[in-house]
């Protein structure tokens, strides 16, 4: 059984994560001296840099 976190951002958003991914978060906002909201939005912008260079590379190709 996998135990889900329910973390919510100042402004209102709820994100529902892994016990052992929630854990993580914690620990990389506790060494940046950051919020875990924070460390979350910086992932997420990651994943959507990532996510534009695969696609311009994509059409690129093509």
């Amino acid at each position: 059984m996998v135990r889900t976190v329910t973390k919510r951002n100042k402004k209102g958003l709820i994100g529902y994560f892994t016990h052992e991914t929630a854990t993580k978060l914690e620990q990389l906002a506790k060494e940046g001296d950051r919020s875990i909201s924070y460390v979350i939005t910086k992932l997420v912008e990651a994943q959507l840099r990532q996510k534009e260079k695969e696609e311009k590379e994509s059409d690129d190709n093509n």
